[in-house]
């Protein structure tokens, strides 16, 4: 004697082959809560590392920019009679940024801001690079004609250059 249930369960299909048969009543209320929860933990952390991936991709923008600046600047002061060249910041032309051999790094897509000063009689110079806004804005990237890059302001968020 066969259980009826079983042949409902395991009767053929259109095909000929046998389909196990859906239960009806679908995910309940508790399930989906559940599935939400850990979509949103798994959403938060995703963005987390994206914010974090990008604000260290700005600071190793930044970083490059400044290198390049130095070395302009030291092309410069090299074929200038031995001075670096005036300010330049987010205002300066083009042919500027060309006077220490490379363009202007003041594009739409990298909101950093670089600043770069000479003394009054052009034998020293700064840059600065500055988060315009964000997380890191409160911190700077800053080299000079001596050399290597020092990083300033405050540095509470982990996310942002020179944090530790």
């Amino acid at each position: 004697v066969r259980d009826p249930s079983m042949r409902a369960a395991h009767a053929p299909s259109q095909g000929g082959v046998l389909m196990k048969r859906m239960d009806a009543r679908g995910m309940t209320l508790l399930e989906m809560l559940m599935v939400v929860i850990v979509l949103g933990i798994l959403g938060a952390l995703a963005i987390s590392g994206y914010r974090r991936t990008l604000e260290r991709g700005y600071c190793r923008v930044a970083t490059d920019i400044l290198i390049t600046i130095y070395h302009g600047e030291r092309a410069y002061y090299f074929t200038h009679a031995n001075r670096y060249h005036g300010p330049l910041n987010k205002s300066s032309s083009h042919a500027a940024w060309g006077q220490i051999f490379m363009d202007n790094p003041h594009l739409n897509s990298i909101p950093v801001t670089w600043t770069v000063v000479s003394n009054a009689n052009g034998t020293g110079f700064s840059a600065t690079a500055r988060r315009e806004s964000g997380p890191c804005s409160t911190q700077f990237l800053f080299i000079d004609a001596l050399g290597p890059i020092v990083t300033g302001g405050l540095k509470d968020n982990p996310d942002c250059c020179g944090a530790r």
